[in-house]
């Protein structure tokens, strides 16, 4: 038997045909609940969707049944239902915090590992030397501490540069991880931010609106965000 090597064109057009398949699987859990007034606007609402949650299959039914609980007031809005899903107490706020707290606790190092997750949810990505000199760490326990994150799914290294795996988690520690609960506003503005990044056309639609805050820099951001979770440090 011979077979055929597949050419980088190949692997992309299987590449594309899974990324569609998994966009069609978000568009039929919408239509499950009933989101969408015909095709089109349900296989727009999907592909913003899948954007939004990096084609992550729970997410889109957390997403999907907050879009049909709400439909009349967001107006079948992707963007608004994830603000609504970033308040406390929420199902997807319950799900990333589970998620959160399990794969630490599997983890080892469960402070400098806090500390490195507000670091990259801070700004993303950035390599080992950047973050072990805001964390305060040699290079090679900041090594060590990034290969237990990666074991456990919390981050990915791409060319030496490391970020995290789920970025709807990331959204989650940017509002959530920290000292004080966000507000309202923060809450907003964060997830506009987080959309534009995912859903490049809103920036446009966006562009009178300031929702801009000046953001902490990024000294005091590991000041104030690393230092706390680094006080959990245990030495051995």
């Amino acid at each position: 038997f011979f077979f055929k090597q597949k050419t980088a064109y190949d692997i992309s057009l299987g590449l594309v045909g899974s990324e569609m398949c998994i966009r069609d699987r978000a568009t039929a859990t919408l239509q499950l609940h009933g989101v969408g007034r015909n095709p089109d606007e349900r296989n727009d609402i999907g592909r913003m969707t899948h954007a939004l949650i990096d084609g992550r299959a729970a997410y889109v039914e957390i997403l999907a049944s907050s879009l049909a609980a709400t439909n009349g007031a967001s107006g079948g809005d992707p963007v608004s239902a994830l603000t609504g899903q970033m308040v406390t107490g929420t199902n997807l706020w319950w799900r990333c915090r589970f998620s959160y707290e399990l794969r630490l606790h599997r983890a080892r190092g469960y402070g400098s590992l806090k500390g490195i997750l507000a670091i990259l949810a801070h700004e993303e990505p950035q390599t080992l030397t950047q973050i072990s000199k805001k964390l305060g760490r040699t290079p090679g326990s900041t090594k060590d501490y990034l290969s237990w994150l990666e074991e456990v799914d919390l981050v990915q290294a791409r060319q030496k540069r490391y970020s995290y795996t789920d970025p709807i988690l990331r959204l989650w520690v940017r509002l959530h991880a920290q000292a004080t609960p966000p507000t309202e506003t923060d809450l907003a503005r964060e997830v506009q931010e987080y959309a534009v990044q995912r859903l490049p056309f809103l920036e446009e639609s966006n562009a009178t609106v300031d929702l801009a805050r000046p953001a902490p820099s990024e000294p005091e951001f590991v000041q104030s965000t690393a230092r706390e979770v680094l006080d959990l440090i245990e030495y051995d």
